[in-house]
């Protein structure tokens, strides 16, 4: 824990300096935190309540198109101990060719340099206090890296394309960090992906979501270390009235990797689909169906129903309970508290 009380020490002194030298207010970072109290009730069980995670946000423009996102977290492990995380850092150029040469005319090209979550569907890309739900699906835990998400160093560029409807293009390719999960895939590097993300509106009412996916990684030369992420994500939105819609967001995968008790690669398929309803501006009602097939003959398919009610208080603020059943018919209770502050923002895509 010395290393992490460490590096607390550095960012604190590091942002001191940065405040107390600053000469105006847009000279200034957005400091922000984001917490996450949690209590959970499993089935049979003595519920338990604690600091989920407090993460810990810092942005700045450094320039004009330029800003750097750092993201750490604080997260309760279960020996009781707290370990500090860097969970993002990277600087967004919103139009890469323009800063480096702001007199000639260049594409509008969006970079990313550093150390990000992967975007590989919708889910992956979040953090906790983006989801409408408590935990990540089954299709995340078992599948896309684990509860905390796929992520790597490196680089994206992105580009809208001159289309008749909202279309963008990602193309990245990153090193992915050591993993320590003892189920599903072990992600090697480099890993190099393509994400799609479109939009168009049916109607006044209606708009339709579309996120096509591709990703390939090896740890080896040997094409049976190599992993591949083949996705969609359908997200279809009805507003209902004001303040009022309907939304449902669908994903699908198929990983291929590894089965070694098979000496090929085997391909892996998982769903998750969530519906969503806001009957007004303060509450959220919605269920969430989780389904991930098996990788080989000694496995069964996994299942998971989750159940859930937000209580918007504001902005800032929300209070959700969740109610999980899984296919061996266990279940969990789930209540938790979400407080944002200061001025904290991610990037939707």
């Amino acid at each position: 824990m010395n290393r992490y009380v460490g590096l607390s020490g550095m960012l604190v002194g590091m942002l001191s300096s940065v405040v107390l030298g600053a000469n105006s207010p847009s000279d200034l970072p957005k400091i922000s935190a984001v917490a996450n109290f949690l209590g959970t009730m499993p089935q049979g069980q003595s519920p338990q309540f604690h600091v989920s995670e407090i993460e810990l946000g810092i942005q700045h423009y450094v320039y004009a198109d330029v800003q750097a996102n750092v993201f750490i977290g604080l997260h309760k492990e279960d020996s009781g101990e707290t370990a500090v995380e860097l969970e993002e850092a990277f600087l967004t150029f919103s139009d890469f060719f323009g800063t480096l040469a702001p007199d000639w005319q260049w594409p509008v090209i969006e970079t990313i340099l550093g150390q990000k979550k992967l975007p590989i569907g919708k889910w992956n890309q979040q953090h906790p206090e983006q989801r409408p739900f408590v935990d990540a699906p089954l299709t995340q835990e078992l599948l896309i890296g684990g509860e905390e998400g796929l992520r790597g160093e490196g680089a994206q560029v992105s580009a809208v394309l001159p289309l008749p409807f909202f279309s963008r293009l990602s193309v990245g390719a990153w090193q992915i960090p050591p993993s320590e999960a003892e189920v599903g895939p072990v992600y090697g590097s480099p890993m190099v992906g393509v994400r799609s993300w479109n939009s168009l509106a049916l109607s006044d009412d209606t708009e339709i979501e579309l996120g096509l996916n591709g990703f390939t990684g090896s740890s080896t030369a040997s094409q049976l270390n190599q992993q591949s992420i083949l996705g969609t994500d359908l997200t279809v939105t009805q507003a209902l009235g004001k303040q009022s819609f309907l939304k449902n967001m669908s994903e699908w995968f198929r990983v291929d990797y590894a089965a070694p008790e098979a000496g090929t690669r085997q391909p892996q398929f998982g769903l998750t689909s969530t519906l969503l309803y806001q009957p007004t501006a303060g509450y959220q009602l919605g269920g969430r169906y989780d389904w991930v097939g098996r990788h080989s003959e000694e496995e069964t398919d996994q299942s998971r129903i989750a159940l859930f009610a937000t209580r918007i208080l504001s902005d800032t603020a929300k209070l959700r309970l969740q109610f999980n059943v899984d296919q061996d018919h266990s279940s969990t209770v789930f209540l938790q508290c979400l407080v944002v502050l200061g001025p904290h923002s991610h990037a939707i895509n």
